[in-house]
């Protein structure tokens, strides 16, 4: 019977909520299913070919793993997003579609899918933190990857393992919230871009802050330093383009714009109004 990896088995969800729920809400903001369902096939491809990319180039490579390797393991969450950054706005320019309407679109599910990727990670062992005394710490199960660290690093820890962070569980509710931000700012019918633009603001900070927290082994200086520099990129990236965003209009989107909703039963109808009557002079 073969064995089914908690990992990969999260991560093929994670894919086809984001996919499906990208599309669907896609069709909510007026872009036609079509041309959405391609642009983010397109998108989920570079995400995939990106991440496994940067996580070799970030580790300088393995003997035992390839760019097109199909194993659902080593991957960089950011070097995919920035990859299916890059190739969704190019699908959507070739495509005729909106592509702040489609990172909209995407904000959501795409930080839902994160999550039950780290959800994944943490069933399976990845993505591990650094030791710790705080209360939530948790102790490594004796056939995981943490325990493995702890064991090659010091032997004694074969039979008294430390406690460790769950970074996963961390990311994960980072992950959540960024969800919930994109979500609101949906629901409050913002311009065009705001909702992708906020929530991955939003969870970069979280992430940045997180960092510190995971046990980043022998490549932890040079992974740390490359992934801080990205982080930091990709913010101001993020704030050049929220600003020009925001100069259009304000923040929250004028009455004009409000029929273009999503969810119609979260924003109360304006009263009418009606105009008042002049009688004519004689």
């Amino acid at each position: 019977m073969p064995t089914i990896h908690t990992y990969g088995t999260m991560l093929a969800l994670a894919a086809a909520i984001t996919w499906g729920g990208s599309v669907y809400l896609a069709g909510r903001l007026g872009i036609d299913r079509r041309r959405a369902a391609a642009c983010y096939f397109i998108a989920a491809v570079s995400m995939l070919l990106g991440a496994r990319s940067f996580y070799l180039l970030v580790r300088g490579g393995s003997a035992s793993l390839s760019v097109v390797d199909l194993r659902p393991v080593g991957f960089d969450l950011y070097g995919g997003m920035l990859a299916a950054a890059a190739g969704g706005v190019c699908a959507a320019r070739l495509l005729g579609c909106n592509a702040w309407r489609m990172a909209d679109a995407a904000a959501v599910p795409t930080a839902l899918g994160v999550g039950l990727v780290r959800v994944g990670c943490f069933v399976g062992g990845c993505c591990f933190g650094r030791a710790s005394d705080v209360p939530w710490a948790i102790l490594p199960p004796p056939d995981s990857p943490a325990f493995i660290f702890q064991v090659l690093a010091n032997p004694v820890r074969l039979i008294a393992p430390e406690r460790i962070h769950p970074t996963q569980l961390y990311e994960m509710a980072a992950a959540l919230l960024a969800a919930a931000v994109s979500a609101v700012v949906l629901a409050r019918r913002a311009l065009p871009g705001q909702a992708a633009l906020l929530g991955v603001a939003f969870f970069t900070v979280l992430r940045l802050a997180i960092l510190p927290l995971r046990e980043l082994g022998p490549m932890g200086t040079w992974y740390g330093l490359t992934h801080t520099i990205v982080y930091l990129v990709l913010f101001a990236a993020v704030a050049i383009a929220a600003g020009r965003s925001f100069r259009r209009g304000r923040f929250l989107a004028s009455r004009s714009m409000r029929r273009h909703v999503i969810f119609q039963n979260w924003w109360p109808k304006a009263p009418c109004s009606t105009p008042p009557t002049h009688r004519n002079s004689a």
